[in-house]
């Protein structure tokens, strides 16, 4: 095969990408022919044999039996009248094994497993869970969880999980309306609260200052502090070790009597030790760890207006006001 390059085509990295990327094209479509067809996986001759493609020979009864468990034990329980037990760590070993073994032969065995695992598991759709954290549970949350385990989920790229990619931009997109934002923002799924600040915190300091990506904080000669609220997460204290930090760059504001962010200690706290710390993020809460309360965002964020502060709002209790009709009512002063 010739491959002709005009004369006045630069032979730089460019076109050699695209000369390569023919080449494995040409190269994919003379090892593919009619004669060789792709093979399918294995499929599994025992019970616990990996496979890649579930046999329905094999795993339909088990996996049927499986799901009415978990509907009878885990989702509906309106017949549920005992309260779930609990047992100090000593005690649950007794009543349940959660040492990695090999020793199933059958489903029978892992039926037994699911079972007990039910009988000592605390469960968000029991009668009786009360938790702020962790209680209730949807139902069409489920139904959704159960088909994303069957699906390509990983948002990495379209090509991995279309419509998942798709559906990833449309909640930014409505996000972005309920907060109130004039323009529309971005998204980035993470796996908690903690994650999420830690990840708040970075996008904080990227703003305060583009160029830490490149040269670091080294060269900082004051403090870079981190203002939160006496009732804040826990998990702040963490991200600021994860970003380097430290908790001494962590500087606590008092709060009034419910609980919320003192508007007025924090101005009184920016104005201090200008000529030692760097204020460049402000952290307030909407739906405090310990009293579920929402600090004034809207003065809060005029405080940070003024002295030109990074304004964020940790707002992992509360910020399920966004999906309903009136979320600035309960959240105003979000969008600062």
């Amino acid at each position: 095969m010739t491959v002709k390059v005009p004369a006045d085509y630069s032979m730089g990295p460019k076109f050699l990408t695209t000369l390569l990327a023919l080449l494995f094209i040409i190269m994919g479509f003379c090892s593919t022919t009619a004669a060789d067809p792709p093979k399918h996986p294995p499929e599994p001759t025992k019970p616990f044999d990996f496979a890649s493609s579930p046999s329905s020979k094999i795993h339909r009864e088990f996996l049927a039996t499986a799901m009415e468990l978990i509907l009878k034990k885990g989702v509906f329980q309106e017949a549920q009248t005992k309260r779930i037990p609990y047992y100090l760590p000593d005690v649950l070993k007794t009543k349940l094994d959660v040492s990695l073994s090999e020793d199933f032969s059958n489903f029978q065995q892992l039926k037994k497993v699911l079972e007990d695992l039910f009988e000592v598991s605390p469960r968000p759709g029991h009668k009786f869970r009360m938790s702020k954290r962790i209680a209730g549970l949807d139902p069409l949350a489920v139904a959704g969880d159960w088909m994303a385990a069957t699906m390509s989920n990983l948002v990495v790229t379209y090509l991995v999980a279309p419509i998942w990619s798709m559906m990833e931009i449309e909640m930014a997109k409505y996000l972005s309306r309920q907060i109130g934002w004039a323009r529309e923002g971005a998204m980035v799924p993470t796996s908690g609260a903690g994650a999420a600040n830690s990840m708040a915190l970075s996008v904080a300091m990227h703003h305060h200052d583009p160029f830490v990506r490149d040269i670091g904080l080294a060269h900082y000669t004051k403090k870079l502090m981190i203002y939160v609220s006496e009732f804040a997460s826990i998990s702040w204290s963490t991200a600021a070790i994860y970003n380097g930090f430290g908790t001494d760059n962590l500087a606590v504001i008092y709060t009034d009597i419910y609980g919320r962010m003192d508007p007025r200690d924090l101005e009184d706290r920016l104005k201090l030790n200008t000529d030692t710390e760097i204020p460049f993020m402000v952290v307030a809460t909407a739906g405090t760890p310990l009293f579920g309360t929402i600090d004034n965002l809207e003065e809060i964020g005029k405080v940070c207006e003024k002295f030109q502060v990074w304004f964020h709002v940790d707002a992992e209790k509360a910020g399920g006001y966004l999906f309903t009709s009136q979320p600035t009512e309960k959240l105003s002063g979000i969008s600062r």
